[in-house]
């Protein structure tokens, strides 16, 4: 789940942190943190995982994102998590 996580915020890189240079595997950090989120809370919501990753983009970066950008990720997240059940 990590990997795909941080693949799906890869493509997003809301940061730009992949668009500065930095490798694919950036956002690992904030894609465990998600993750664990998503595990623990299998019924959540596309709302409530997309202000999970607002919550931690703040979190690590001090940065807040509009959580409409979050939204487009969290779905792809949800997705991907109900295929694996």
């Amino acid at each position: 789940m990590v990997e795909r996580i941080t693949e799906i915020m890869a493509c997003y890189d809301v940061m730009e942190l992949i668009s500065m240079g930095c490798p694919r595997n950036e956002y690992e950090p904030e894609a465990e943190n998600i993750a664990i989120f998503v595990s623990r809370n299998p019924n959540a919501t596309v709302w409530q995982i997309a202000d999970m990753i607002q919550l931690t983009l703040l979190r690590y970066f001090s940065e807040l994102i509009q959580i409409e950008a979050c939204i487009g990720m969290a779905k792809e997240i949800k997705e991907y998590q109900e295929k694996r059940v």
